[in-house]
């Protein structure tokens, strides 16, 4: 090609700038979004691999029911393939911070976490400093959706069960000195626990050796060679599948020989606790034995003394009695004597009166007898002091005798005492022996008990594909990827058309230059290679800077407004060939074929035709002249638009579909906003009516009860409560197969007073038939099944039940299958065991929630609890971080409507700028010459509007059937307010141009425009 026309081409650039960069912008637009967009995904998973990467993040995680002893490890140590073990301990504890009780995740740090990449799962610090002291521990790092503690808090860490956290713990109070991310936790959800509110918060690390634990609760593996390839690749997991096989057949081997460990590890306990009740029955035996005898000697020796002090007490009495017998017959006796002395002297006295005669003859006699008398009267005297005396002695013997019997019976009581303290002693210590004993034989029957429900150990061998947050974050950047699918491409789509649109008008526009050229002698080739350069320049360079921007500012800000969501470093945007290659390869091949066509359509003409212009199309009568009463009504200028919009068919039909496909576009994105919001609305809010679920870690048979139940009937906190069955299983129609969640309610009446089963279009009530199943509409559109069809459940791995789907209902997230309790049991040959409970409260306050789930938890009957209004907010800040995704499509959406319209206004006054000269030479003012060409615009831009709002709800389905999950299901229906959106931006555009492009208008000169071109 000779050096002037080349020069030509890049005047012609500089002298056409505004038409050069409206190609130029629009190629970079939808180069740019549609590289940009496809690319996200790709570099959302780049940068998890290299942060993966970067902090040695497990390939394998294996976690056993029973923790992993020395046996157990090396085991594994033996496996092939495996490159590091890390060995770790985790449990779930309550943490107090003096102003909130939180459930957290407790995590073992490594020995070796100073050494520089030396361990698994390395920890990102981001404030404060490793613990060196006992008693620090790491914490969290905090974000927007957790708050992490602050460095310097203490905290007290509890069991949250009967067990004191000593038991596993050497230390329960820390200080926390630094805050760490972790690769193991890359999103903000935690997991469940069985203690606490049962939602886990957050976690926490501690030294590993501040745990007393007697196995290894987690071990984690890297693999050789696997941080060589991209772990979000098929190789990845075809290295990584070896060795999680045969970790797996070791898992099942072990699995068998600790269960036999456990066994005869519990039966040497069991008999070692055996041993001791039999000693400890020989020697209650033995003891009381020896006590009862004892008891029975002091028993018979009270006795005895009883019996002694009787006859002592007996025999004295009688003594007493013979002496005061005999003391009363002497005393009578001298009471006698006494008598007769007495006569005696008054007899005496009256002989002394006699006559002296008489005395003297009886002198002799009287003497004789006063001599008795006095005889008689010192015997009295005697008498009396010696029974006296008598008298006294027998009181001084009762007394001595008397105390000595007070003494004895103080003896025999405090004996009888001694002997009851000792009985009672006895029958305490046999009671307590025997309560011992009891306890010893409830010990042994439990243990025998336990003995026989000791369930084998279960290990689980988790590939790092196969954790919760790899899969959620892989899970995120596909829906980005299933987004990508369609947008991008009708983004593209319409940019190339408006492309190719302007290409073709430039070389119509130059016709004559054409001719020209030829007519001195440039080939076809020499001629068409300067419009296929200008358009290879401005798609190439276009291509460049919306690669160069689209690679950069769409994967940026789309993730960004993930990390909301994911702790992730920076992303990182890597310049993808593939995209950039297609992107451009279909931006430079629509604009430079479109060159190439329109050249080769003026080429095939001789230059003298090439140096007139066209003809102009002839003028028609359109069918609004035929309307009379319409067309007679209408100004003249009204008239030129009307004839104008119909007599430039090609004009006409590239406007509408330029503004069409922008207005499209705006409406898809708004209606993929709605649709994704959509989904927690309807899924949580409309459909699901109760607001708790607990799981039961063992199922009970109808009508049972249990613990929980019981206390869920008398809390006035629980408005209803419904049992169900749920489990995972396998369903299919001919060669289509699929994971579904069976649900089996207790009543089948009260289903829809827990979760509502409907037809998504009509509204209608479902209910579940005895001998039907319910399904959920999207797993029904995987498997293509109808109402009245037949499916099959895999009852167990080789056996299938054939059933009829009933009805499809309506549902958004995860796949259900809904079935009757009798048809349950008619198809797995079994009673229905429900272990789970869907619960209507009174209130969704987070502290009501989490005061009443401590509550339950308390019952050892509940494995987990859910709430509603949690699982809610989590799925709409999963889901609601597709809303940036989404507005950053309406901003591109709305950037390339500006950018068409300003084009095809743009090419409208180009073609029509002798008209617009005329007009001006006519008289028209400025503002008249505007509203001629406006009005074309506008009322294309009407039309253009209305034919878009219908293409974008086509669209608009289109994007969410392609781009759907496959456990999720987007809503279907775009509300009003959006396509008032979609129209009023498409409009506000349109009014935009047009101001731009009033002082172009101004602009024109009507002296060169109107010179003859002859």
């Amino acid at each position: 090609m000779k050096n002037t026309l080349l020069k030509d081409t890049f005047r012609s650039i500089r002298n056409t700038l505004g038409r050069f960069l409206a190609i130029f912008a629009i190629v970079a637009l939808g180069v740019g979004f549609f590289a940009g967009i496809k690319a996200t995904a790709p570099d959302m998973k780049i940068t998890a691999d290299k942060y993966f990467d970067d902090y040695n993040l497990m390939d394998i995680w294996l976690i056993s029911t029973k923790g992993f002893n020395e046996k157990d490890i090396e085991a594994i140590e033996k496996v092939d393939g495996i490159d590091e073990i890390s060995l770790s301990y985790s449990m779930d504890v309550l943490v107090d911070d003096g102003e909130n009780t939180r459930v957290v995740k407790l995590l073992s740090i490594p020995e070796n976490i100073y050494e520089e990449n030396s361990y698994i799962n390395k920890v990102n610090l981001v404030k404060g400093r490793y613990p060196k002291n006992s008693g620090e521990c790491l914490a969290e790092s905090g974000s927007m959706t957790t708050e992490s503690l602050s460095i310097g808090s203490k905290i007290k860490i509890y069991s949250g069960t009967d067990e004191d956290i000593s038991e596993n713990l050497k230390k329960d109070e820390y200080t926390v000195v630094g805050l760490v991310e972790s690769p193991l936790y890359i999103s903000f959800e935690r997991g469940t626990s069985t203690i606490g509110n049962g939602k886990i918060e957050s976690y926490i690390m501690i030294p590993e050796e501040n745990f007393k634990l007697p196995v290894y609760t987690d071990i984690y593996l890297t693999v050789k060679d696997a941080k060589d390839v991209f772990t979000y690749s098929d190789e990845y997991d075809e290295i990584l599948d070896p060795v999680q096989k045969n970790l797996k057949d070791i898992g099942k081997i072990r699995e068998e020989e600790r269960y036999d460990e456990i066994i005869a590890e519990a039966n040497e306990k069991l008999d070692e606790v055996k041993r001791e009740l039999k000693e400890g029955e020989e020697k209650q035996k033995a003891e009381l034995k020896k006590a009862e005898e004892d008891l029975s000697k002091a028993k018979a020796e009270i006795d005895r003394g009883e019996r002694d002090l009787k006859n002592k007490e007996n025999e004295f009495y009688k003594t007493i009695r013979d002496a005061e017998k005999r003391l009363n017959e002497e005393e009578k006796k001298l009471k006698q004597g006494e008598e007769e002395y007495y006569k005696n002297l008054n007899y005496f006295n009256e002989m002394k009166d006699k006559t002296e005669k008489e005395l003297e003859e009886e002198t002799q006699k009287l003497i004789l007898a006063e001599q008795e008398l006095q005889n008689a009267k010192k015997n009295i005297d005697e008498g009396k002091i010696k029974l006296e005396e008598e008298r006294k002695k027998l009181e001084a013997s009762k007394k001595k005798a008397l105390k000595e019997f007070d003494e004895a019976r103080n003896r025999l009581n405090s004996a009888k005492k001694e002997y009851e303290s000792g009985c009672e002693e006895y029958l305490n210590e046999k009671k307590e022996s025997e309560e011992k004993l009891d306890e010893a034989r409830e010990k042994i029957a439990k243990g025998e008990k336990e003995l026989k429900e000791i369930e084998k150990p279960k290990w689980y061998v988790l590939k790092r594909s196969e954790t919760r947050d790899f899969i959620d974050y892989g899970m995120a950047a596909d829906r980005i990827d299933a987004i990508a699918q369609v947008f991008p491409l009708f983004f593209f789509v319409i940019a190339v058309l408006v492309c190719l649109t302007t290409m073709t008008r430039m070389v119509d526009e130059e016709r004559g230059y054409i001719g020209s050229l030829k007519a001195m002698g440039y080939s076809n080739m020499h001629i068409a290679s300067k419009y296929l350069i200008y358009a290879a320049i401005a798609s190439i360079s276009g291509s460049i800077v919306g690669l160069l921007i689209g690679f950069k500012v769409f994967p940026t800000v789309i993730f960004n407004s993930y990390r909301i969501m994911y702790i992730m470093p920076s992303v990182i945007t890597e310049f993808n060939t593939f995209y950039a290659i297609i992107s451009t390869a279909g931006a430079v091949f629509a604009t430079t074929m479109a060159a190439l066509v329109a050249c080769y359509s003026e080429l095939r003409e001789i230059p003298a035709l090439l140096l007139r212009p066209k003809s102009p199309k002839m003028g028609k009568r359109i069918l609004l002249e035929r309307i009379g009463f319409i067309w007679s009504r209408l100004k003249f200028t009204q008239k030129v638009t009307a004839r104008n919009l119909f007599r430039y068919k090609k004009r006409f039909f590239m406007t509408i579909i330029g503004i069409s496909g922008c207005t499209a576009l705006l409406l898809a994105g708004f209606g993929l906003k709605d649709s994704i919001v959509s989904i927690a609305v309807k899924q949580f809010d409309e459909i699901y009516k109760y607001q708790m679920a607990l799981e039961f870690k063992d199922g009970i048979n109808k009508g049972e009860t249990n613990g929980v139940v019981d206390f869920l009937k008398e809390d006035s906190r629980i408005k209803d409560y419904m049992l169900v069955k749920e489990q995972a299983l396998d369903i299919g129609k001919g060669n289509i197969e699929k994971t579904a969640n069976l649900i089996v309610p207790e009543n089948l009446d009260e289903i829809n007073n827990f979760i509502i089963l409907r037809n998504r279009i009509s509204g209608e009530k479902i209910l579940v038939p005895e001998n039907g199943v319910v399904l959920t509409e999207k797993v029904a559109k995987l498997l293509k099944a109808n109402v009245g069809d037949e499916i099959y459940i895999k009852v167990e791995e080789d056996k299938k039940a054939k059933v009829k789907v009933a009805g499809i209902t309506e549902n958004y997230s995860f796949h259900y299958i809904y079935m009757s309790p009798y048809l349950y049991e008619k198809a797995f040959g079994k009673d229905v065991e429900f272990k789970k409970i869907l619960v209507k409260t009174v209130d969704t306050d987070k502290a009501f929630e989490d005061k009443i789930s401590k509550e339950i938890l308390k019952y050892k009957d509940v494995s987990s609890i859910n709430f509603i209004a949690g699982m809610s907010k989590s799925f709409k800040d999963t889901i609601g971080s597709l809303n940036y995704v989404v507005l950053v499509l309406i901003f591109s959406a709305g950037a390339l409507a500006f950018v068409v319209l300003y084009n095809l206004t743009n090419i409208n006054i180009s073609e029509r700028i002798r008209e617009i000269a005329t007009i001006k030479v006519l008289g028209f003012y400025d503002e008249e010459v505007s509203k001629y060409v406006y009005r074309e615009n506008v009322i294309l831009t009407i039309i253009g509007t209305a034919v878009g709002l219908v293409l974008g709800v086509f669209l608009h389905k289109f994007i969410i059937l392609t781009g759907e999950t496959e456990f999720i299901m987007f809503g279907r229906e775009i509300r009003f307010v959006s396509f008032v959106y979609s129209a009023i931006l498409t409009i506000f555009f349109s009014l935009l141009v047009n101001f731009v492009m009033y002082f172009k208008l101004k602009k024109i000169d009507m002296v060169e425009s109107l010179k003859s071109i002859d």
